[in-house]
């Protein structure tokens, strides 16, 4: 082989290894029901299902696995999201002791403090600015005359 050649070679081999580098994504530990991706845009949250905020480029991080939504950076089943409908939405830390109590018609004037031990749990809360009427949630000026 001529030196030039062997040079190629050399030069050749050298890139495909800087490549290959460059190509691998770093190892890196994310949160339950969440996978590293080198290159994304797009996230879709919990209490949005309808709407997917992308950036205009795309940036490497810990991303919901499919079929997965991102709330407050926990990554959450779909179905679980999507079983909040209308003025509800999915919380984190919903029941069985919310803090502060939950809103509804017969207490919405009324000064609410709680005592609670319990340990909360995820699931449906009215959205901000609503309260809670017989499983419903609705504006305080929809409220039954009482």
């Amino acid at each position: 082989m001529r030196p030039v050649s062997v040079l190629l070679l050399s030069l050749l081999s050298a890139a495909v290894i800087l490549i290959s580098a460059y190509r691998v994504p770093p190892t890196k530990s994310c949160g339950p029901n969440q996978v590293y991706e080198q290159c994304r845009r797009c996230q879709t949250y919990c209490n949005d299902t309808q709407k997917m905020v992308c950036e205009r480029k795309c940036r490497p991080g810990c991303y919901c696995e499919k079929g997965y939504l991102q709330l407050h950076g926990t990554c959450i089943k779909k179905a679980e999201c999507e079983a909040c409908t209308g003025n509800w939405t999915y919380s984190l830390c919903a029941h069985p002791c919310p803090s502060p109590i939950p809103r509804t018609c017969s207490n919405m004037n009324e000064t609410l403090l709680i005592n609670c031990l319990a340990m909360c749990g995820p699931g449906c809360l009215c959205k901000p600015g609503y309260v809670r009427d017989k499983g419903r949630c609705i504006l305080p000026q929809d409220c039954p005359k009482i």
